[in-house]
């Protein structure tokens, strides 16, 4: 689903979860949706250090950790 008026990109994302959801539900596979939200510990913690354990502790790379 592409961005439509009057619907947000977010709208649009949600959508798109909630049917990948539905979908593996329906086969009858495992469905984990982990949610981080990143913004309180860039203000507390050194960018670097953030961007360094997110790789080597929990493998986040390329397009994700950028």
């Amino acid at each position: 689903m592409a961005y439509h008026p009057p619907h947000s990109t977010e709208t649009a994302l949600l959508h798109d979860v909630k049917n990948d959801i539905l979908h593996n539900i329906d086969d009858q596979k495992a469905v984990t949706l982990l949610l981080l939200d990143l913004s309180a510990a860039v203000d507390v913690m050194d960018y670097t250090l953030l961007v360094q354990r997110l790789e080597q502790v929990f493998g986040v790379n390329g397009l994700v950790l950028n």
